[in-house]
């Protein structure tokens, strides 16, 4: 059975959930099967040995099934497939429970045909109840579009005619579904093709921004919307930052009123657009970064589950430090501690204090922290050594300084994980910050001629190498040797 869709299926679950798909298979309004029951039972009692136990194969489990029949082949896979089918329906189900709108539609639905009137007008109002309650806009929209088409058709059926507003809503929520569905896939779309460097098509695209500038408001209560309208523009127009300052605004008056995943996935076009600008060289938009996070920390919109990513984490810490909020940045890193995946709150939490101790110039103290951890994830990794290369070099330790340089450079060579990109950025660190060690060591040893004549050399050649990871520090550590 190994590599069959059966087993594929079934690693999907978590533990949780296992016991909860033996109810469905064991169900006799969903399965009246005894051989798939059987064959669930077989698996649910060894799956845990794994495969190389030799008793997750076809022949082990036709034997379970069919102790006293000799093995056919076509007749276990018949099995396995019916067995697939009833875990398919398990995750159809699973899925269903996680949207109780859609459940309540289809109650509505369904009392509508069997003609209730007293229920339907009573699953009618709950729903209701239940759309005022969403948060998400687009799935709001969604559903009362559903809603007023039932109502709109169970006021067909009746008798009386009188005037009726379900088939306006109805168009009403189509439209808004609409405009802010548009406006978020065609911003995910520009945000794409600058990433990729691939054009998409966004037909329409012009007439729903006339459309919203012609008639604000129109649409003044759909929060999301106009959120997705000011990302359209700051993507579309970059270089008018009126448009980021309107979503920074908008976002500080607005962003506890949304679904967290989706006030997420909108700072994270405000953080993306902070980055541009600093890489473009526009670097007062540091502290704006900075306050973007912050905003995050504050609503508690950047913790999913109640935890931290560990990316998150290192990424407020960089900012941070960069700006020189020294003591803001250390109570960050004590108070989320906690918060992060116990999977990955040690390498975290000391990686990132080394970085702080290193930004304050308080070098031993981050080689302590780095030397003796051993990071798995690769990004650790190379920022750990890039760290305990520079440190070595702050502190005059030029032997370990030197041999830093050699167990680095066959760690990039070795490691099957790293992209060519970050073997090269690492690899010309490693290369110019031995020019520049060496270099140190060369002043007042050598004549002042050819001193100036290797300084100005190494700098033409960081200045002419486009891809150096770490390039501002040695730029700094070369204009410090003069």
């Amino acid at each position: 059975m190994k590599n069959s869709k059966l087993l594929d299926l079934f690693q999907l679950l978590t533990a949780k959930e296992r016991p909860r798909l033996q109810e469905l298979v064991y169900s006799p309004y969903y399965n009246k099967h005894q051989n798939s029951q059987k064959l669930l039972t077989y698996i649910l009692e060894h799956f845990d040995a794994g495969f190389d136990s030799g008793l997750l194969t076809k022949e082990a489990a036709f034997k379970a099934i069919f102790p006293t029949e000799p093995y056919d082949v076509q007749r276990i896979k018949d099995v396995m497939t019916l067995l697939t089918r009833q875990v398919e329906q398990y995750l159809q189900l699973a899925n269903y429970e996680k949207e109780p709108l859609a459940g309540q539609h289809h109650l509505l639905r369904e009392l509508r045909t069997r003609k209730t009137s007293k229920y339907f007008e009573q699953a009618e109002r709950q729903m209701r109840l239940s759309l005022e309650k969403t948060k998400d806009d687009g799935e709001r929209h969604r559903w009362s579009y559903e809603l007023e088409s039932e109502a709109d058709t169970y006021f067909m059926s009746q008798s009386a005619r009188a005037q009726h507003q379900s088939i306006q809503h109805r168009a009403n929520h189509l439209d808004r579904y609409y405009l802010l569905n548009k406006l978020r896939v065609s911003c995910e779309m520009i945000n794409r093709s600058n990433i990729i460097k691939v054009k998409y098509e966004t037909p329409f695209l012009d007439e729903v921004c006339q459309h919203l500038d012609e008639n604000p408001e129109r649409y003044a209560e759909e929060k999301l919307v106009f959120a997705y309208y000011r990302i359209l523009k700051a993507l579309t127009e970059p270089d008018n930052e009126e448009h980021y300052n309107a979503l920074i605004k908008y976002l500080n008056e607005h962003a506890t009123a949304f679904d967290l995943d989706e006030a997420r996935g909108i700072y994270d076009y405000a953080k993306n657009y902070c980055i541009k600008k600093i890489n473009s060289g526009k670097s007062e938009y540091l502290q704006r970064l900075f306050e973007v996070y912050k905003a995050l920390l504050e609503n508690q919109i950047i913790y999913q589950n109640g935890i931290l990513t560990e990316w998150d984490y290192k990424n407020i810490v960089t900012v941070a430090t960069r700006q020189k909020e020294f003591d803001w940045c250390h109570a960050f890193i004590e108070h989320n501690r906690p918060l992060l995946d116990p999977t990955q709150r040690d390498n975290a939490y000391t990686y990132n204090l080394a970085m702080y101790h290193y930004s304050r110039n308080q070098f031993k103290e981050a080689m302590t922290l780095l030397r003796d951890v051993e990071f798995t994830d690769i990004y650790y990794s190379l920022g750990a050594k890039t760290t305990l290369l520079r440190t070595y070099y702050e502190l005059d330790e030029l032997d370990a300084f030197f041999n830093m340089i050699d167990t680095f450079r066959t760690y990039l060579k070795r490691n099957k994980l790293i992209s060519e990109y970050q073997y090269t950025v690492n690899n010309n660190l490693l290369k110019f910050a031995k020019k520049l060690a060496g270099l140190k060591n060369k002043k007042g040893v050598i004549s002042k001629n050819a001193y100036d004549k290797e300084h100005q050399e190494l700098q033409k050649a960081i200045a002419n190498t486009p891809q150096i990871t770490n390039v501002d520090w040695l730029k700094v550590k070369l204009a410090e040797l003069g």
